[in-house]
């Protein structure tokens, strides 16, 4: 099973999954890495505190960019 990994970009500064996660394929791991962005939106709210977080990113790896999940597309305002 393929190994990818989900970092979290935030501005200048990298927050780098080192360990990855084994999927089936790279679907599994974008899915993974929107629910990685809800969870971040999620918690940021629930402390009161700024979102600063821009996108979380998959790679695989070989450090293949696969997507990206931008953070202001994992929730509404209306």
């Amino acid at each position: 099973m393929p190994r990818f990994f989900i970092h979290c970009t935030t501005g200048e500064r990298r927050i780098v999954d080192e360990e990855g996660h084994d999927l089936p394929d790279a679907r599994a791991a974008l899915e993974m890495a929107y629910e990685a962005a809800r969870e971040i939106v999620a918690e940021k709210v629930l402390e009161g505190d700024v979102i600063r977080a821009d996108s979380v990113e998959v790679v695989d790896e070989s450090g293949t960019l696969v997507g990206s999940v931008p953070i202001k597309d994992v929730f509404r305002v209306v």
